[in-house]
């Protein structure tokens, strides 16, 4: 083990020139800069030259940093994880994933794993990313150049500008005027209360409230459009389709108006402009309740919070292994055995942490798989009884305490993930 501390002011300028594999960021209340690493010294240059601290590794790294330091990573070859730095934040290149949380304003340029980035205070910018990226809980304007997966976005407070997407979109909870380029997949958003506008979307679209009033929501879709409305809403809709276009909205009578129909809601205060290649269907939101077709968002927003429970657990247990490493190797003298001891656990660190995620993204997968068998199954037996659709009833709150003892059986072997899966089902009343 590795360390190396030089004494900085409150705010210093800390650069990475290059981190060989992974490096892990973190900030201290000491006014100092502090690199470590597994390894001998000649992994890793650190150097100092007034207040900007330059720093090049070989191997893992951990280096801690004031709150109020400005960094600059020029590349990781490995994973990088920012987090609490809440100076500018640049970062050039990341060959495997990136994650930045609870970071000062932050500016991205090519991340070619996952992006997870939340609870930025200041504007994010991302260029590109080749995997998928999930964004939330941003202060400032939201900029995201080219994803060429999937994007998750949530609590977003400032303008929100996303040019390309290759696979699917999720987003709720904007504040100011979301602007969509071109999509492949499919887009499911509501709680846009800035408005929409979407340049080309490839899939079909999945639209929920609120209409804010004076805001315009404008989209052209290759698939089918669904939007949920709720009662006394104020909205100007004018739709253009090649498919049907049914509505079950009361008050909603459509006329027909250069190529499309036109109709009015309220006194119109919002607007919905959609140019729809496939059917458009119009229901309001206490039908989409009781269909149980619409808050799959609040489905994701329970995964979310299980995966960040996972992820706080793997933290505190990589935290408390590495100490209890290092207060071992301080009593081992031999060189050679520290070298063996420290390879050995970084491998079973690695090893924990890839099966953790396995078993995460697995309980994600049975989760969704049971819930679309579930609706499937009522809707067919709605069809072929003839019984009337009933509200259901309210399901019973899960704590995260029961969320965690279930985690903590995943983790201990004691049940699959689907089992767990199965298991958060039963105690949500699904």
């Amino acid at each position: 083990m590795f360390e190396q501390t030089v004494e900085t002011s409150g705010s210093p300028h800390v650069v990475v020139t290059e981190a060989l594999r992974d490096l892990i960021v973190r900030v201290s209340d000491e006014e100092q800069v502090s690199l470590r690493l597994r390894g001998s010294g000649e992994h890793a240059t650190l150097e100092q030259e007034d207040d900007k601290v330059t720093v090049s590794v070989h191997s893992d790294c951990f280096l801690t940093c004031p709150t109020d330091t400005t960094l600059t990573i020029e590349s990781v070859q490995g994973t990088l994880k920012v987090r609490g730095i809440q100076g500018t934040v640049t970062v050039d290149q990341v060959y495997g994933e990136g994650s930045f949380d609870f970071t000062g304003p932050t500016k991205i340029e090519k991340v070619f794993g996952n992006l997870d980035a939340h609870d930025i205070v200041g504007d994010l910018e991302v260029k590109t990313v080749m995997g998928n990226a999930r964004v939330r809980r941003i202060d400032g304007a939201t900029s995201l150049e080219s994803i060429s997966g999937n994007l998750r976005a949530g609590g977003l407070g400032g303008a929100v500008s996303v040019k390309e997407i290759g696979g699917n979109c999720r987003i709720r909870d904007v504040e100011s005027p979301l602007t969509l380029g071109r999509l492949s997949g499919n887009l499911r958003a509501n709680g846009l209360i800035g408005g929409l506008e979407a340049e080309k979307i490839g899939g079909s679209v999945r639209l929920g409230p609120p209409f804010s009033a004076g805001a315009t929501y404008r989209l052209t879709t290759d698939g089918n459009l669904r939007v949920y409305i709720p009662e006394n809403s104020n909205l100007d809709i004018s739709l253009q389709a090649s498919g049907r276009i049914n509505s079950r909205v009361p008050g909603l009578e459509f006329e027909g108006q250069e190529g499309g129909m036109k109709g009015v809601l309220g006194t119109g205060e919002a607007t919905l402009e959609a140019n729809v290649g496939g059917n458009i269907t119009l229901r309001p939101v206490d039908l989409a309740e009781e269909t149980g077709e619409e808050f799959e968002l609040e489905i994701e927003a329970d995964l979310e919070g299980l995966g960040a429970a996972i992820e706080a657990r793997i933290a505190e247990a990589m935290t408390e292994v590495e100490t209890r490493l290092d207060e071992s190797l301080g009593r081992i003298d031999s060189d050679r055995i520290r070298r063996r001891v420290e390879y050995a656990t970084d491998q079973a660190l690695r090893a924990t942490e890839r099966a953790t995620k396995r078993a995460h993204r697995e309980a994600e997968r049975a989760a969704e798989r049971a819930r679309l068998r579930a609706e499937r199954a009522e809707r067919r037996w709605q069809r072929v009884s003839g019984m009337p659709k009933h509200k259901p009833k309210a399901r019973p709150q899960i704590s995260d305490d029961e969320r965690l003892r279930v985690l903590k059986m995943v983790e201990e072997g004691k049940i699959t993930p689907e089992q767990a899966a199965e298991l958060l089902a039963a105690l949500e009343g699904r």
